[in-house]
């Protein structure tokens, strides 16, 4: 069977099976009373709980962002210095060669 052939077959099933029902609109009244009371408190400890790790996981990221900007500046300074420091000498031995050769020409 090829895989075309299975998701027409899938798509057939599940036009026959037509809509899933609505849940009755008191399921969640019955649910919420079928939660104990201390079961209940534990879960407003666990939602306070991840309420902080949220806040703290937002403070986390703004140092990450910081280091970066600050790794990113220092990268740029360091690759200025390195590009001067190369260009010096460069500079230095050209200077001579063209020194001599005007001597040369003179």
């Amino acid at each position: 069977m090829s895989i075309r052939s299975s998701e027409r077959e899938i798509a057939r099933r599940l036009a026959e099976r037509g809509a899933e029902p609505e849940p009755p609109a008191e399921l969640l009244a019955r649910l919420k009373s079928d939660i104990p009371a201390e079961l209940g408190g534990r879960l407003r400890l666990v939602e306070a709980a991840a309420a902080e790790e949220r806040e703290s996981a937002a403070g986390g990221r703004r140092w990450l962002l910081a280091a970066s900007i600050a790794a990113a500046v220092a990268g740029g300074f360091l690759a200025l210095q390195v590009r001067e420091r190369a260009i010096a000498p460069v500079a230095e031995v050209e200077e001579p060669a063209i020194a001599a050769e005007r001597a040369g020409r003179g």
